[in-house]
């Protein structure tokens, strides 16, 4: 009988090889070629990153769906700042967890603390404040200030003849700046403070306000109208009044004090109208408007502030002759220039006073990152 055992021995080790080359061909392509079969991802979905952080790998064989998440990152801390024109500085304040001020209770009181004075070449004016930047102006000097709270980088720049007011555009992008003897409106970069562009006036511009749209409001000193700077035009709009200082408000009205009349007043832009605004100052000054879109105003006459709620008129005794307020949330501070305090408001009425100089001005909120 013939003996097949070397042939079958043969043949075991042929098939063998064949085994091993198809297992050493299969390894090479999933490790170093794209599959060519989908995985299964039916039951699941794709994971958004939360903020900087990059999300895990999902695993495939997971049956839990997973949603998308987004994190909105904290507020920064919210402070406070006056200008303190006599003494050539800017107050910080920030907020503890002190109690408020109890009534009649004298100064310091409250839930504030002073975090900084930061010293100023010049007098500081009107400001205003976008995230943890301050711009301020300083007439007497032709000059405005850039303030970066970050790192307290201080910048002053000539910009203007006398610089009264400055706001900011919705974008950030646009610094104007009402340059009284000048006559003109100041377009400037609000980082380096050079000049853009100027608008010739044909009278001294004293306030201004922008509104959402990016139009710029001002008033004009002597004079009834009130200015429009939009689309690189310069309308005039007479207004039968007196304005002093203006709001551009949310609902399309502009608000406006008039200048030694106890009088407030609204233009509407669409008819042309004037109308009076609600009673209930004696001689309104300055404008602010809180988180919930109502209207503030400083009243000289009356050692007030008042605010214009939906549930009426809201009249708050701050001290004498307080000019402008500024909100951060639920909380206003007011230059208080004839007690030389920084007041602290909220809708119950005064929670902080503390003691600065004679001749507060501007008053700005800021936020740090």
């Amino acid at each position: 009988m013939t003996d097949h055992r070397p042939r079958l021995g043969a043949l075991m080790r042929a098939l063998a090889s064949v085994l091993c080359f198809t297992v050493l061909v299969a390894s090479c392509t999933t490790a170093d070629e794209p599959s060519t079969t989908a995985p299964n991802h039916t039951s699941e979905s794709p994971v958004t990153p939360v903020t900087t952080t990059t999300a895990p790998t999902t695993s495939t064989t997971s049956a839990t769906a997973v949603a998308p998440t987004t994190t909105v990152p904290p507020p920064g801390p919210t402070l406070y700042a006056v200008a303190e024109e006599a003494s050539r500085r800017i107050a910080l304040f920030q907020e503890t967890d002190a109690p408020p001020c109890a009534d009649e209770q004298q100064a310091p009181c409250g839930p504030f603390e002073p975090l900084k004075a930061i010293d100023l070449p010049h007098r500081p004016h009107n400001m205003t404040a976008a995230g943890p930047v301050l711009w301020i102006t300083h007439p007497s000097a032709g000059s405005v200030t850039r303030i970066d709270l970050t790192g307290i980088s201080v910048v002053t720049r000539s910009l203007g003849d006398e610089p009264h007011d400055v706001k900011l555009s919705p974008e950030g992008d646009l610094l104007y700046v009402a340059d009284e003897d000048g006559r003109a409106l100041i377009v400037a970069d609000p980082t380096t403070l050079e000049v853009l562009s100027r608008v010739e006036l044909p009278r001294k511009p004293h306030d201004l306000s922008v509104d959402t749209l990016g139009t710029v409001w001002f008033t004009l000193i002597g004079d009834d109208r009130l200015g429009r700077f939009r689309s690189g035009t310069v309308e005039f709009l007479p207004t039968g009044g007196s304005p002093h200082d203006l709001l551009a408000a949310a609902g399309g009205l502009v608000w406006f004090s008039n200048w030694n009349r106890a009088e407030l007043s609204m233009y509407d832009p669409v008819g042309g109208s004037v109308e009076e605004a609600p009673s209930g100052v004696v001689e309104p000054h300055h404008f602010a408007v809180d988180a919930v879109g109502d209207i503030w105003v400083s009243d000289n006459g009356g050692s007030t502030v008042v605010g214009f709620t939906s549930g009426g008129a809201r009249t708050i005794e701050v001290g004498p002759v307080p000019h402008h307020l500024a909100f951060g949330d639920d909380i206003a501070v007011v230059s208080v220039s004839g007690s030389g305090q920084a007041v602290f408001i909220d809708s119950s009425g005064v929670i902080g006073r503390f003691d600065l100089t004679e001749g507060l001005h501007g008053a700005a909120v800021a936020r740090l990152p």
